[in-house]
């Protein structure tokens, strides 16, 4: 979904990381700094801070943070950690002072909850729309009966699809939070669905003795998914023309453990998610949740999962920018649910960029990673003014009734007004053979399968779920 918005004088200035240290203050306008050799300790290059780039002073030329470091002859690729401000700071560390600032107002610690005097959501699960709605008896969330596709309401306790176990479709389960039995329900955290444990021995997964202290996957796809995905947070990847993507992720809410970015890492990372906030704020209106007063996109963007509302869990997300001499161009909002879909509901492009196919590279480059991942459908929401563009140029189709109702399984985001559209994905093909044989019975038999899919080898256990 994308909105346009008409005023956009104050949006011409590039989206950078300088600029955003120049919006929060950190930074000032026409502020001399310096390119330091961090091993001798030798100024190899000043300059003057503008909201375009820096003045080189001895060639007079606009340059950005990469072209200023190479400018001066380096190639170390670590422009922020080099570069200095006429008080002895790195760039790097006013991009920890900004984020530590930004961090403190826009992250509110307390989890999203419903208000006091209703504990049910007011909002459809799979629409976003008010009205008269059916209530889950074991969570807060609600639905319109004509988007569950049912006539009349059930009798006795009825529970959403998203508080029934994936497999058996079952709703009963170890309410003991203390002990741990084979009624006790494990959520994937890649897929975010939710398993009993019997019936994931059913499928053939080892017997455990506890809930997993780290992150636990249903299956052998969404594990190489997550581990995917997570190798990629941070990377750029060039695709012609200037032009480059990387995946973004917030990990405020992420184990320590998960984390294994370094400091400088962590502050570029939390810069340039900063920045395509920015972009996306550019784009579109305010989109603030009637009941918890959230800002739906902000809480998109930053992947924040503490809500009791299944619909306002958003800890899946990833964000995907698409940059040029570091400036952002274009933004976009991702999750995956397991190998069954991928969804975005959020993706904009700044003004003066529009028109440009930039949008269509984002999206090109999105959909070449999902498809690498294994990925069957992509699913976005579209608004009138551009369902047309949707279909057309990128070929989306309008979903039926029952696939729609698949995706509240899934916890889709979707906003009031919108048209719900979904791509299928070619995924690459599939090459098998058998591996790792054992001996049973003096016959042997594969223990598992390869697959090569474009260059990386997946190795799926036959008695993995996906395969019984």
């Amino acid at each position: 979904m994308e909105i346009v918005l008409h005023d956009v004088t104050k949006y011409e200035a590039k989206r950078t990381i300088l600029s955003w240290l120049l919006e929060t203050k950190m930074l000032h306008e026409f502020q001399k700094v310096s390119y330091v050799d961090k091993k001798t300790r030798q100024v190899l290059l000043e300059g003057i801070v503008r909201f375009e780039g820096i003045v080189c002073s001895c060639c007079k030329k606009l340059w950005s943070l990469s072209g200023f470091e190479a400018h001066s002859g380096t190639s170390q690729r670590r422009a922020c950690a080099s570069i200095f401000n006429n008080k002895g700071e790195s760039l790097l560390d006013l991009q920890v002072q900004a984020w530590e600032l930004l961090d403190s107002k826009v992250n509110p610690k307390e989890n999203v909850k419903a208000a006091p005097s209703d504990e049910n959501d007011d909002a459809c699960g799979v629409c976003g729309d008010g009205g008269r709605l059916i209530c889950c008896d074991h969570c807060p969330s609600t639905y319109h009966l004509s988007c569950l596709l049912l006539k009349e309401l059930p009798e006795g306790e009825w529970f959403c699809p998203s508080c029934r176990c994936a497999i058996c479709g079952g709703s009963e389960y170890n309410a003991d939070g203390s002990s741990f039995n084979e009624m006790t329900v494990l959520l994937c955290d890649q897929c975010e669905r939710e398993y009993h444990v019997s019936c994931l021995y059913s499928r053939g997964m080892a017997k455990m003795t506890s809930c997993p202290d780290d992150s636990w996957f249903c299956g052998d796809h969404c594990d190489k998914i997550f581990q995917g995905l997570r190798k990629l947070v941070g990377i750029s990847n060039n695709i012609g023309e200037g032009l480059s993507w990387t995946l973004l992720r917030s990990g405020e809410d992420d184990l320590p453990s998960a984390n294994s970015m370094n400091r400088e890492q962590m502050a570029e990372h939390r810069s340039k998610l900063a920045v395509a906030l920015g972009v996306m704020q550019e784009c579109f209106l305010p989109m603030v949740d009637p009941r918890t007063k959230i800002d739906l996109v902000t809480h998109i963007l930053y992947n924040r999962g503490k809500a009791e509302v299944n619909r306002l869990n958003f800890r899946g997300f990833y964000t995907v920018v698409l940059e040029k001499d570091d400036e952002v161009i274009s933004v976009a909002s991702i999750r995956i649910h397991g190998g069954l879909l991928a969804e975005m509901p959020l993706i904009g492009t700044r003004f003066h960029h529009r028109r440009q196919g930039m949008c269509r590279r984002l999206v090109r480059a999105i959909e070449g990673l999902l498809q690498r991942l294994g990925i069957r459908s992509f699913v976005l929401p579209a608004v009138p003014e551009l369902l047309h563009t949707w279909k057309n140029a990128f070929g989306f189709q309008e979903m039926a009734p029952t696939q729609r109702l698949e995706l509240v399984k899934l916890s889709v985001v979707s906003f009031p007004g919108v048209t719900l559209l979904q791509k299928p994905l070619q995924t690459p093909r599939w090459s098998c053979r058998c591996c790792c044989l054992h001996h049973s019975g003096g016959r042997r038999y594969p223990r598992c399968v390869a697959f090569c899919l474009s260059g990386m080898i997946i190795y799926l256990p036959l008695t993995s779920p996906r395969y019984r």
